[in-house]
Order: C-alpha cells, then sequence, then structure tokens
C-alpha cells in the first residue's frame, strides 16, 4: 500500500476531498437523525422530513463538492502555469546556448566521461572535415 507521503498533489487533493465528504456524511445523518427523533414523534412527519432532510443532504454535498472540486482544479491549474513557465525559461536558455554553440568563431567541442565526443560545433565540424 501506498505512503501519504507517496501520493502525488492531485490524489493528496482527491483524498481530502473524499475524507471531507466522508465526514461530512456521517455527521449529517447521526445529528440530522437524532434530532428528527428529538423534534418529532409523528411518524409521518418524521418520514417527510426525512426526505426533505436528504434532498438537503444531496444539495448541501454537491455544493460542497463542486467547490472542493473547483478548488483543487485551480491549484492543478496554477501549477501547470509555473511548470510552463519554468518550462518557457529552460528552451529559452537552451536556444541561446544553442546559438552561442553555433556561431562560435572557434571549434568548441564536449566529451563524456569516457573520452567520448557527445557535442561539436560547426567550426570543429568543418575544421575535421565531418558533417
Amino acid at each position: 500500500m501506498r505512503y501519504l507521503s507517496e501520493l502525488n498533489f492531485a490524489q493528496r487533493g482527491a483524498l481530502k476531498i473524499a475524507g471531507l465528504y466522508t465526514a461530512v456524511s456521517v455527521l449529517w445523518i447521526l445529528l440530522s437523525d437524532r434530532l428528527l427523533l428529538l423534534l418529532l414523534d409523528d411518524p409521518s412527519r418524521i418520514f417527510r422530513f426525512s426526505l426533505i432532510k436528504g434532498w438537503g443532504f444531496v444539495a448541501l454535498t454537491g455544493l460542497l463538492l463542486f467547490y472542493l472540486v473547483s478548488r483543487l482544479t485551480k491549484q492543478l491549474e496554477a501549477a501547470y502555469q509555473r511548470e510552463s513557465g519554468m518550462q518557457a525559461v529552460q528552451i529559452r536558455s537552451l536556444r541561446l546556448f544553442e546559438c552561442i554553440w553555433n556561431n562560435a568563431s572557434e571549434a568548441v567541442f564536449a566529451k563524456d566521461t569516457e573520452g567520448r565526443y557527445i557535442l561539436a560545433n560547426n567550426k570543429l565540424a568543418e575544421y575535421v572535415g565531418r558533417p
């Protein structure tokens, strides 16, 4: 089973929504049933108010779920916007690097830890006569 810390942002948000929904549901059912039994003694009135209570519960939890899901959606959208902004900065940096690399007047190259060429600019390619 996954630990709570391993859940991603959206999963934690969904878990919070489900937990809040469950807590509100249990409290509503327990407390409203007790209140009806304390206030009413006529079975037909208890039945009518139970129906009203049930529809009220559906309406209340529907609104609550809408609010919580909307809030989670806004948080996800904000995270997406932040990520998109960071990616745009990285792309601009890579383009600048590529421009400098390809337009350098000197031969420039990079090797990996085993001494293999992994990157070479146009001047080095001209110098060695290879593409």
